[in-house]
């Protein structure tokens, strides 16, 4: 009942309208009550109480005051009386607003950032009344940090790039890794010292050149269909991944080396950053410790004087020829093995799944 007749007073005069107020508030992108002279609440629209948590039949009636727990000296309580009792408006914007409104967007659990305008509004029954709109500028809000954090990031590393570009070319310039970045047609637009030393090329050769000049076939040849797979399908053989390559030297020798590959991206253009490491000599001390590995195995199964396989071989073989008759077969081998070992004497070897036995036999 005192929502209804509260509603019609301030609906607007003179003008026959299909809508009732609820209708016109609920269909607006913010948040709007209506208070009257004892700053109780004769409207609230589903914005509003949607970030309030508070339904609008529990709302009308109430005071505002009592809703939101709001002091009497809070600035807003301030501008609803002087609202109601002057017929001032005022705007409350959020810098300025040091108690805003307890509200919730439900779908973030954040606190809605907010500005408030108090206007006085006359109603049909001559009372006057207290229009309080809140607008929601979270998003607003939002993307003015991040913006301001962006122009701090741009602003600092434009500092860093005019300030430290020499200390920057100086730190890899000292790297005993090759780094070099290409364009994504494969032209080499910068590396440093160490590039020069690997392919033994000087700076002003390479730049502009085509990468495929440091590598060997078949590197040679598919290097462009590297580029022109990862620009369309986005993965690569190489890039984003690393792995062990070939490259080819200004004298055309070639060497092991370990590519690194990454896409950067400077805004203006898109380019590749690669990082060469020399392996060669890790490659030659890997064949060394095979080769070493090798020879101990050899002196392990053999004598060093006779070059015949010893006992140690024997044993081996007969322990692998019984692992794959039990594979094969599932049937435990038995062997016998019979050698001169003195005056004429006979050693018998039988093998059981268990033990391995043996018995001799010759001369007493």
């Amino acid at each position: 009942m005192y929502q209804g007749s509260a509603a019609a007073a301030v609906t607007t005069r003179g003008v026959e309208n299909p809508l009732d107020l609820n209708q016109m508030l609920d269909a607006l992108e913010m948040g709007v009550f209506v208070l009257d002279d004892a700053h109780r609440v004769v409207a609230w629209n589903a914005w509003i109480g949607r970030v309030s948590a508070v339904d609008r039949n529990l709302a009308v009636g109430k005071t505002i005051e009592d809703l939101f727990s709001i002091a009497p000296k809070t600035r807003l309580s301030r501008a609803i009386e002087l609202a109601l009792k002057t017929g001032v408006a005022s705007f409350l914007s959020r810098s300025f607003n040091r108690d805003p409104l307890p509200l919730l967007d439900p779908e973030t659990g954040h606190a809605v950032k907010q500005n408030i305008a108090v206007r006085p509004v006359p109603g049909n029954d001559g009372c006057r009344y207290c229009v309080v709109q809140v607008i929601d500028i979270t998003k607003v809000i939002d993307r003015q940090n991040f913006l301001r954090e962006k122009m701090k990031e741009n602003e600092t590393l434009a500092m860093l790039h005019m300030a430290g570009e020499e200390r920057h070319q100086a730190i890899l310039e000292s790297l005993v890794e090759g780094v070099i970045t290409i364009d994504v047609e494969g032209r080499i637009k910068s590396l440093n010292r160490a590039v020069e030393l690997i392919f033994g090329y000087e700076r002003k050769e390479l730049i502009g050149a085509d990468l495929k000049i440091l590598m060997p076939e078949p590197y040679h040849s598919e290097h462009d269909g590297y580029i022109a797979n990862y620009l369309s399908t986005g993965r690569g053989r190489v890039i984003g991944i690393g792995r062990d390559v070939q490259g080819r030297r200004r004298d055309g020798s070639t060497f092991p080396m370990e590519l690194s590959v990454a896409e950067i991206s400077t805004g203006e253009e898109r380019l590749f950053a690669g990082v060469v490491r020399d392996v060669t000599e890790r490659h030659r001390a890997q064949d060394e410790l095979k080769e070493a590995n090798s020879r101990l195995t050899e002196m392990a199964l053999y004598d060093h004087l006779t070059g015949l396989p010893n006992r140690r071989l024997l044993y081996d073989h007969i322990a692998q020829s019984m692992a794959r008759a039990r594979d094969a077969t599932k049937v435990s081998p038995c062997c016998s093995l019979t050698w001169t070992a003195s005056s004429a004497s006979t050693t018998n070897w039988a093998m059981t799944p268990a033990t391995l036995c043996w018995s001799r036999s010759g001369p007493a």
